[in-house]
């Protein structure tokens, strides 16, 4: 994930885990995210809310995909994500 469009800025490596409270540890990543790329071949499903609360809606597609945040309406507002089903 990167904080700036088509991958530019500082970058966050999530656990493949997931997160479930992106303001820590600091840097805070809380409402950052602009693009990321999803290498997993996994589902990753997104939350408005730390601690995976406030489904996002649909999960992001599966694999070697990338892009920008915008095009699911979620430019800067990811607070908490994981791999698996929504």
């Amino acid at each position: 994930m990167w904080d700036h469009l088509n991958g530019y800025g500082s970058i966050k490596i999530i656990d493949p885990g997931g997160d479930a409270d992106l303001r820590s540890p600091a840097p805070d990543w809380n409402d950052r995210i602009r693009s990321l790329w999803n290498r997993t071949g996994n589902v990753w499903c997104t939350f408005r809310d730390i601690n995976y609360a406030s489904l996002s809606g649909d999960p992001w597609p599966v694999g070697n995909w990338r892009g920008n945040t915008a095009q699911y309406n979620m430019d800067m507002k990811i607070s908490s994500l994981r791999p698996g089903r929504c």
